[in-house]
């Protein structure tokens, strides 16, 4: 087992955790994430923990494997969270980052799939600038058309973030807003997800949007068919739980078909809320295609045959009505001799 070398440590009995990190990383993050990091943090200000720190160690306290460690580690270091070193290709220490230290911009957390913008630190000298910016000017404008309402400090910078960090065209913004509002999504949450998406696909103008919102209805109708529930367009619950499945979960098409016809084979009928708490389940056990889940199907059917194995060694064997009449001892020749006498 390789300790990990701590580099950065602090007062004994107290682990302190930024603000910042609560406000804007630990949200968007997968839960595991968040408890290896925190359990890090706990390391930091204990010399005992610290010097025992290992992939293996951190494996055993959280009950998951040494692959699901890393891949945690190197999800904080993608976010300029943590800094890890390796020596021989093996963890050999770990930096605990200042998150005030790198600049807000550097420090952005980069995992758009589930990520939360820092739209509000957008300096005061850039917003000087943007206000002789008449492209940008006639951009909030829209917003707030499309809106019916003043944007709030949050939401003019979230626009601001569109343009000036995504590098999405003004063109493509005001698409954006327009689609958003067109379909009763004016939340800026939604917006702030959809427009992230986006960028993520590569969109750069609207109609590489609309090929893409088009698309989009493809899933949704795909998902009606599988559940036998064609010939109608789906129901905002059903649009939203459909829209997480893609966006939030980042899954692909054959896997959301893959759960909504495990769905259909398990209860017999179409639900929504039992796909989405299979999808959940495969979400939180990092399924990204559908080989992944032969490893999965794989270890429930050994569960299953073990608690089967279990039940049988604890419920004894249950009589059959024969041996559930009462027993008696015969003497069948005297029985013989009887019936003889009788005749």
């Amino acid at each position: 087992m390789s300790s990990i070398c701590l580099k950065q440590t602090t007062k004994a009995g107290i682990t302190l955790i930024k603000n910042l990190f609560i406000d804007y990383y630990m949200i968007p993050a997968n839960g595991e994430y968040v408890k290896i990091y925190l359990y890090i943090l706990r390391c930091s200000s204990d010399d005992k923990l610290s010097a025992s720190l290992s992939i293996n160690t951190l494996a055993d306290i959280f009950d998951c494997t040494e692959k699901d460690v890393l891949r945690a580690l190197k999800y904080w270091e993608k976010n300029n969270v943590l800094s890890l070193e390796f020596s021989d290709g093996v963890l050999s220490a770990i930096q605990i980052n200042d998150l005030e230290k790198n600049g807000t911009k550097e420090n952005e957390p980069k995992d758009t799939k589930h990520s939360k913008t820092l739209s509000n630190f957008i300096s005061s000298a850039r917003l000087a600038e943007f206000a002789d910016n008449t492209e940008v000017k006639q951009l909030l404008y829209i917003a707030q058309k499309y809106m019916g309402k003043t944007l709030n400090e949050r939401e003019t910078n979230l626009i601001l973030y569109f343009y000036d960090n995504l590098g999405l065209s003004a063109d493509l913004i005001e698409y954006l807003l327009e689609y958003c509002a067109s379909n009763d999504k004016k939340s800026f949450r939604y917006i702030e997800k959809t427009g992230i998406t986006w960028h993520k696909e590569g969109i750069s103008t609207p109609s590489q949007a609309k090929e893409y919102i088009s698309n989009f209805s493809h899933t949704y109708f795909a998902v009606l068919k599988t559940f036998g529930l064609s010939g109608r367009n789906p129901a905002p619950v059903e649009r939203d739980l459909i829209d997480k499945w893609t966006n939030q979960y980042g899954f692909s098409l054959d896997i959301i078909l893959e759960a909504c016809n495990r769905t259909i084979n398990t209860i017999h009928q179409p639900s929504f809320q039992y796909a989405d708490s299979i999808l959940e389940r495969w979400s939180k056990n990092n399924v990204h295609h559908l080989s992944d889940l032969k490893l999965i199907d794989s270890a429930h059917e050994k569960r299953r045959e073990k608690a089967a194995k279990n039940t049988e060694t604890q419920i004894p064997a249950k009589k059959n009505s024969f041996n559930n009449i009462p027993q008696h001892d015969y003497d069948f020749n005297e029985l013989e001799k009887a019936l003889l006498k009788r005749t």
